[in-house]
């Protein structure tokens, strides 16, 4: 039984930590506020190239697919595809508090990161939306995957993860319930 445990534990740690080479956002309701966590990292050989750099703004559009976290100094890169996966109806709108590392979806499309990104590096940001909801802000739950194809072939993706825990979470839910059953017998 300990061993079946352990394995059970092991497996979870493991796929909750496993490294893609990806950018996923998770977009969730939390203590009355809607919150945003970002991570991975990116291999721009999946854009179709430097397009320019800027300022990106702290916002979202559920209805263009967009979204923008940080406010550094940004560079833009192309994209093969038309747009971003929308993930609701909502328009556009500002997170009221955002830390970390720029990334920015805009639907041109382009994909922004901070400026001398180099493929592979890693990324985190949150964004919190005070006093609200995702269905006050139009953003459907779900799993929304935009995959993109350089000229060279190269693809990567972005996952938006709205009103879905990361998995992370999840593992350690299952972690807490399977000690919580075996610490009853």
């Amino acid at each position: 039984m300990n061993k079946a445990i352990i394995g059970i534990a092991a497996a979870s740690l493991a796929a909750a930590s496993a490294a893609n080479a990806q950018i996923v956002f998770n977009i969730f309701e939390s203590g009355g506020n809607v919150e945003l966590t970002m991570s991975g990292d990116f291999d721009l050989a999946a854009t179709q190239g430097y397009i320019s750099d800027s300022t990106a703004y702290n916002g979202y559009s559920p209805n263009l697919g967009a979204i923008a976290t940080g406010s550094g100094n940004t560079n833009y890169y192309g994209m093969t595809q038309s747009t971003w996966t929308p993930f609701g109806s909502g328009g556009f709108g500002n997170w009221d508090a955002s830390g970390g590392d720029t990334v920015a979806l805009f639907s041109n499309p382009v994909l922004g990161v901070p400026a001398g990104y180099v493929s592979g590096q890693s990324l985190s940001a949150t964004a919190t939306k005070f006093g609200t909801t995702l269905a006050a802000l139009g953003m459907t739950p779900g799993t929304y995957t935009t995959t993109l194809v350089g000229p060279s072939g190269v693809s990567d993706s972005v996952i938006v993860n709205v009103g879905i825990p990361a998995p992370g979470t999840a593992a350690l839910l299952g972690l807490g319930g399977l000690a919580a059953i075996r610490r009853r017998r």
